[in-house]
Parts: structure tokens; sequence; C-alpha cells
């Protein structure tokens, strides 16, 4: 019964997904879309607030980076980080130990570079990441109180840690 249910929820995630894009004016991809909806269901279980959907990818090799989405407490003592693995496929697959593994490392290799002015100032001002990016460099207030850093790895897919 638990496998139908969850084939079930699956199914109506996803179609409620596609329906966001084809409703949508700008359309949106399906991984920020369905980034999104995962994050208002952490949201509303209190796991995480305000956070922000800003994708950044780079796949040139040994540049290579990703985020999702990010979070920054009010009092900068928490940052929340996100990352997604999504594979739209018709039913949860398994979600191999090596993708989730490369996601995290992505993500890290952002906040990596993030950090360094360089790279910051040599994004675009119109990108998602550029505030973020420029606010991990720059901000006082967070070198000083920063305590945690959550990473959240997003999948549709299952994994069995």
């Amino acid at each position: 019964m638990a496998q139908q249910e969850l084939n079930r929820f699956y199914t109506d995630l996803l179609q409620d997904i596609r329906s966001e894009q084809l409703s949508n004016e700008e359309g949106g991809s399906l991984e920020q879309l369905f980034t999104n909806q995962a994050i208002v269901l952490l949201s509303e279980g209190g796991e995480t607030a305000d956070v922000r959907i800003s994708f950044h990818e780079s796949i040139v090799p040994r540049n290579r980076h990703k985020i999702n989405a990010y979070a920054i407490a009010d009092n900068y003592e928490t940052l929340d980080l996100f990352v997604t693995v999504f594979k739209c496929t018709e039913e949860p697959i398994r979600v191999q130990k090596s993708d989730i593994d490369n996601a995290a490392k992505l993500l890290l290799s952002f906040l990596k570079k993030a950090d360094n002015r360089e790279y910051a100032d040599s994004l675009e001002e119109s990108s998602e990441i550029f505030d973020f990016a420029h606010t991990l460099n720059a901000s006082v207030e967070l070198r000083e109180n920063l305590v945690r850093i959550n990473i959240f790895i997003l999948t549709d897919g299952i994994y069995n840690g």
C-alpha cells in the first residue's frame, strides 16, 4: 500500500509541475519547478524558511558547480543550500549514491567559488545567483555569525542512503 501511495504522490507531483510549466508565461525548467515544490514542503514542515530559488550551474570541466536555491537566516547564523537531482521519470527510480555524492560535490564547489571575490564579480548582475555570491564573500555579518551550513539534496527519486 505504501508503494502505491508513493507512486500516486509522485505522479500527482509531476502532473502539478508540468501543469505549472505550461501555465507559466516563461515556462520554467521542470527541475526548478520541482525544487520549488520540494522547498514548499520543507518550509511547511519547519525545516527551512525564506528560501530563494536561484539556479546556477557550470558544466565546464575543472570548474563544475551547481546550486538550485539558498536561504540565509535573519541572524546570519545558518545558511541553507539546496541542490537538486531530478530524474523526471514516470515512476520514482533509485538514485545512486554516486549521484548524491556528485550533487554534494557540485554544491560545495559552488560554495567555495562564491566565496572568491573574483568569481562573484565575474557573474552577470542579472543572474539569479549574483546577490548571493556577493553576500557570501562580502557580508561581515555572515562571516562573524555563521555557525551552521545545512545542505539539502532534493530528488524525485528513491535514495536508501
